[in-house]
């Protein structure tokens, strides 16, 4: 994040250099292939960027270098000694698949993405959720999902725009709240602290010598402004979904060959998605009828006690009370039944959840559940019940 050429890319460097004697040695025709997640990217794209530097002739052997979840290192490639055409030289061999609202994949990407180092893809993820989500973190591997031809599904200018303006936002406000922790004077802290603070609470940017009303703030603004962005990003996918979904039949009608296929699973993917955002609106929806209902009987319960006090002159309070004995909530509110609803509404979502991620894996393939027909896809889901049985 200092955008230093780090110690472990040198020695992944010395690594690449060994290993590509091997394969010349061994296998004079095969090229090697780099992968990495996270700080993992960034070491693969300093170590090749290195091999190039260093020794063209052995990057010819390099063949691609597809890289997941980790920030644009444009800068840092400069600071070791690397020129703009040679920057772009090595970029053709690197692609990038990057998390929207994830953190790390959005650190150093406030240039447009095709200005930026390799060819940027911009995912849709499974989930809306941010870095620090614990289960559905936004930095997992567990939010890629697979389009059509095998490849993460990404987002495009006509397919799911809002994640691509999402990553931008997001990218824009990390900067900016560098910046901010900058500007209160602690040096070099700057582009490390949010990520130390959001794991560690305000207490974090304390012991790094900020005062407290200074972090909280901080971490405030930061943290509404996160889930801001993802929070604004679903609701856009929902509108897309809700548009969208109604062209496919007609587009796939005059599609033929992988076209088709392509858009089947765009269909597929779009289905999935918003049943689960509808469902999770209407189990939303009943929760709030329910507290709302609770909350009205408890209030005319308190009304009436107190009507019941006021009119009652010549009777002592305990007298009243006994009165009001069965005047509660317990003779008006139905708390087994509130908690079945509960319970139902739970069970709806878990279950329409479970047919979305079934569409999803039939999505990632199609043509093999097609050719099966029913039973394909009776296994699938079959198979996705039992996994989220298993949570």
């Amino acid at each position: 994040m200092t955008n230093a050429y780090i110690p472990q890319a040198k020695l992944a460097n010395q690594a690449l250099v060994g290993k590509i004697k091997d394969i010349k040695r061994a296998a004079p025709n095969a090229s090697l292939d780099v992968t990495g997640h996270s700080l993992g990217t960034m070491v693969s794209a300093q170590a090749v960027a290195k091999l190039y530097q260093d020794n063209a002739k052995a990057f010819e052997k390099i063949g691609r270098v597809v890289l997941f979840d980790g920030p644009d290192v444009t800068q840092s490639l400069k600071q070791m000694g690397l020129s703009d055409k040679e920057i772009k030289a090595v970029g053709e061999k690197v692609t990038y698949y990057v998390n929207p609202f994830d953190m790390v994949s959005m650190l150093n990407r406030t240039a447009p993405y095709e200005a930026q180092f390799g060819k940027v893809n911009v995912i849709v993820p499974l989930n809306f959720s941010t870095t620090f989500d614990g289960a559905t973190s936004s930095h997992d591997f567990g939010e890629f999902q697979i389009d059509a031809h095998g490849n993460p599904l990404s987002a495009s200018e006509t397919f799911h725009p809002e994640m691509l303006t999402a990553g931008r936002k997001l990218a824009k406000l990390l900067d900016t709240t560098f910046s901010k922790v900058g500007a209160t004077g602690i040096k070099r802290v700057a582009t490390g602290v949010i990520l130390a603070a959001l794991s560690g609470g305000v207490s974090a940017l304390i012991a790094l010598g900020m005062s407290a009303l200074d972090a909280k703030a901080i971490y405030d603004a930061f943290n509404k402004a996160y889930k801001g962005i993802v929070a604004e990003a679903k609701q856009k996918a929902s509108a897309w979904n809700q548009t969208h979904i109604p062209d496919y039949q007609n587009r796939i009608r005059r599609a033929s060959g992988s076209q088709k296929i392509e858009l089947r699973s765009e269909l597929l993917q779009s289905v999935a998605q918003d049943a689960v955002f509808q469902s999770e609106a209407f189990v939303s929806e009943v929760k709030m009828i329910m507290n709302q209902g609770l909350e009205t009987v408890q209030k005319e319960i308190q009304e009436g006690h107190q009507a019941a006090h006021n009119l009652a002159t010549y009777l002592d309070s305990w007298e009243v009370n006994a009165l009001l004995a069965e005047f509660n909530l317990s003779a008006f509110w139905d708390s087994g039944l509130e908690s079945d609803t509960n319970r139902a509404a739970n069970a709806y979502l878990r279950e329409m959840s479970s047919v979305s991620a079934t569409l999803m894996q039939v999505s990632q393939h199609i043509e093999a559940v097609d050719s099966e027909g029913a039973s394909g896809f009776n296994q699938l889901m079959a198979e996705t019940q039992a996994n989220f049985g298993r949570r």
